[in-house]
């Protein structure tokens, strides 16, 4: 079975909670898996050292996390030669508007364009609100792109939009480019 990473940049958990998902299928299936915060990965994990790449990010403020994005761009000469995928967290999928959709994809594209990595796999998942965790000025905020995506807006509930079957199936496609042909 196959030794793999996931490394994450998490703000306000769901990106985690998706990591730790995939983790877990992924062991479940008998792959070995590190999986690490990037603020927090020790400088002796060697990318190297590993079968296959998984990265995930929220989307704040039209961007990615600046420490995942330099992490990526310090390893992304390695990253272009493993079998790799990305995923990005972001309500603006939710949005019917199909320049919303546009725009998600372009931010994933700058991502991957200023970091010189371009997997082969990558994805947008829907996040979730936790009204419970923010400060009232981000509960404002996100209470007015709740609005605008159509979805809940209620201050005193907290909202997961994550569509695990399709976390599931992002997992079974890389599962596939690691058995494959490199």
């Amino acid at each position: 079975m196959a030794r793999l990473l996931i490394v994450y940049a998490s703000k306000h958990g769901q990106t985690e909670k998706i990591s730790n998902f995939i983790s877990a299928e992924l062991v479940q299936m008998g792959h070995f898996v590190d999986i690490f915060d990037v603020e927090s990965i020790p400088e002796t994990v060697s990318v190297k050292n590993y079968e296959g790449v998984i990265i995930g990010a929220p989307v704040y403020v039209s961007g990615f996390p600046a420490h995942l994005k330099k992490w990526v761009k310090s390893h992304s000469d390695i990253l272009a030669i493993k079998p790799s995928g990305f995923f990005s967290v972001c309500l603006g999928v939710l949005e019917n508007d199909e320049s919303a959709q546009r725009d998600e994809r372009h931010i994933v594209q700058k991502f991957f364009n200023e970091t010189n990595w371009h997997p082969k796999q990558w994805t947008i998942f829907a996040g979730s609100i936790t009204y419970s965790k923010y400060n009232w000025f981000l509960k404002r905020i996100m209470h007015a792109l709740a609005k605008k995506s159509g979805t809940d807006t209620e201050y005193d509930h907290d909202y997961e939009y994550t569509d695990w079957n399709k976390v599931h199936q992002f997992t079974e496609n890389l599962l596939h480019d690691l058995s494959g042909p490199r």
